[in-house]
């Protein structure tokens, strides 16, 4: 399981989070740590539907204070092509460093430079740029560059104050997945701002086309890269929302292939999950632009939505009309699965992990069956952002949470959440008897 607890290091913040968060920027080394992940929730009385909204998202604009001093390349015309990308005078210093305390075992990586340098550009010049919505635009500056990442560790931090101890700190709690890094530097004014990103590169994949042509399938192959993992799964959300999984042929022990369905114009979203012994991870989670332009702006999460009343029933009400939406008919509570969902948040809080497997209460079926409960389906969904609506925001960006939400043959929902040193942990459970 993934280590979800805020690490001090002298006077800089070091914490691992799950998609949606950003850290605190800590004077006066200036620190951001962001990973990615995904969805959590609670149960009160519920407000009623009309009095619930779900945001609508924010297409930010990217452009900086000043614009001759960054030029925003063309996007990559795909994922995972692996192209080399020249480093500047003090990013090869930085990189250096890095290959001193690290070696070998991180490989510099094209799209994550070119995903760095866009981001330390916008820390520094963009002023829409906040510490909350910062894991968006550092997702997108990924996409648009060509990452096939979603596991990434990234850091931030200004030159020249510190900034051997900065990197120093950073890479002291070096984990050993790190694959591929990255690294990033934007001068303004004599400060230059430091992105550093680190990833855990689970997949190892062909080209992916980011503009596929309509009506004509993509072959996506590859192979797993992680050790432990056992089975890849594979889903595509199609541009009117709803969400199909594909089949992912299994080639050997550690070889894939899946054939990805294109029709009509329109924005898909395709991911890739691995199935490690902590439970499913995202791999790949990319945007197809089919017969479309590729969006140059991130859309991001409006700020003012960030809390709410009631977020346990605020959700259940924005997952039900996700539903409605659909043809589907709503779900109805279940008290009883919300204490199972409750137990698995203060669970994974206790012991500072993040999985669908617990080392005190086993995998879901276990935890139900503990209870007394013994339903025919059931699935799970578990995330970690800074609020409830920031958790629901990320979880409808990955298909593979939001087919839980659209499986027609559940009837019952369960929710909990727990809140600690401003991070909400989210368990949800969907069942049918």
């Amino acid at each position: 399981m993934a280590s979800v607890a805020a690490i001090p290091c002298d006077c800089l913040l070091k914490v691992v989070y799950h998609p949606g968060t950003v850290t605190p920027v800590i004077q006066p080394i200036s620190v951001a740590l962001y990973l990615a992940g995904v969805m959590c929730v609670l149960a009160c009385s519920a407000p009623s539907p009309s009095a619930v909204r779900a945001p609508d998202m924010i297409h930010a604009d990217t452009e900086t204070a000043d614009a001759s001093a960054y030029v925003l390349p063309a996007p990559a015309n795909a994922y995972g092509l692996q192209a080399p990308e020249p480093l500047g005078e003090q990013e090869e210093i930085i990189w250096q460093k890095v290959v001193a305390l690290l070696g070998d075992g991180c490989v510099l990586d094209g799209s994550l430079t070119r995903a760095a340098r866009k981001h330390a550009v916008d820390l520094t010049e963009n002023p829409l740029m906040t510490q909350e919505n910062g894991i968006d635009y550092l997702r997108f500056a990924l996409r648009y560059f060509g990452s096939t990442d979603y596991l990434v560790s990234p850091a931030v931090y200004e030159l020249p104050d510190n900034g051997d101890k900065a990197l120093r700190q950073i890479l002291g709690n070096a984990s050993d997945e790190w694959t591929h890094c990255g690294v990033g530097v934007h001068d303004a004014n004599g400060q230059a701002r430091v992105v550093f990103i680190a990833a855990t590169r689970m997949l190892s994949l062909n080209a992916i086309p980011v503009q596929p042509t309509p009506g004509k399938p993509i072959d996506v192959r590859g192979k797993l890269n992680t050790d432990g993992a056992s089975a890849v799964e594979a889903f595509l959300e199609q541009p009117n929302g709803g969400v199909q999984q594909l089949n992912a042929f299994v080639v050997g022990k550690a070889r894939f292939q899946v054939s990805v369905p294109i029709g009509d114009a329109g924005k898909y979203k395709l991911e890739l999950q691995v199935t490690r012994p902590s439970g499913p991870e995202t791999a790949l989670l990319v945007p197809l632009y089919v017969g479309i332009d590729v969006e140059t702006r991130p859309s991001v999460f409006p700020i003012e939505h960030d809390v709410v009343e009631n977020p346990g029933n605020t959700l259940t009400v924005l997952l039900n009309r996700i539903r409605q939406n659909m043809g589907l008919s709503p779900l109805k509570r279940d008290t009883r699965l919300d204490g199972v969902a409750r137990k698995h948040c203060e669970d994974m809080v206790a012991s500072s992990t993040f999985g669908h497997f617990s080392t005190r209460s086993g995998k879901l079926s276990d935890r139900l069956q503990a209870q007394g409960l013994y339903p025919r389906l059931s699935a799970e969904n578990i995330g970690l952002s800074s609020s409830m609506m920031r958790v629901h925001h990320n979880l409808m960006q990955s298909p593979s949470h939001k087919i839980k939400v659209l499986t027609p043959e559940f009837t019952h929902l369960g929710l909990g959440i727990v809140s600690r040193n401003g991070q909400t942990m989210v368990t949800q459970i969907f069942a049918a008897w």
